[in-house]
């Protein structure tokens, strides 16, 4: 067990209760079943990053000199003015 790191959280009884009687029936400790849980939730957390090749990668990588494009933009893009 030199692998692991001991820590202390605090959790609502009713989740206590039920890891427990979920741990009877899967033979699992409760440390056990956290574990896999935070192991679950970290890989879903990395299937949300953004990928490297997003197309926020190319916000702000162009300018078109004209100050209020973001404002105006129906007016560059249409010809319709305000």
């Amino acid at each position: 067990m030199s692998d692991f790191v001991r820590t202390q959280i605090y959790l609502p009884k009713t989740l206590y209760r039920q890891l427990k009687a979920r741990g009877k029936i899967l033979n699992k400790s409760l440390a056990e079943q956290i574990r896999d849980a935070l192991k679950l939730y970290l890989a879903s957390e990395e299937k949300m990053k953004p990928k490297s090749n997003t197309i926020w990668q190319i916000v702000g990588k162009a300018s078109s000199g004209v100050g209020d494009l973001s404002k105006d933009h129906d007016k560059y893009l249409y010809g319709w003015s305000k």
